[in-house]
């Protein structure tokens, strides 16, 4: 699981960009997820990766 904090606007986040299009695809490719929160300034990013799908 690796997980991700950083600051953003207070204003409601845009649509997913290309950079979170391309780690949903990676982490659904090795059956894991992605998720996405906001909370005031604050955005968390957490994505889990099954790594006993990469042997």
């Amino acid at each position: 699981m690796l997980t991700f904090e950083n600051t953003c606007s207070s204003e409601p986040l845009p649509p997913a960009g290309t950079g979170l299009s391309n780690i949903k695809a990676v982490a659904e490719r090795y059956h894991g997820a992605l998720m996405t929160e906001k909370n005031g300034r604050q955005f968390y990013l957490s994505v889990l990766l099954n790594i006993s799908a990469l042997q």
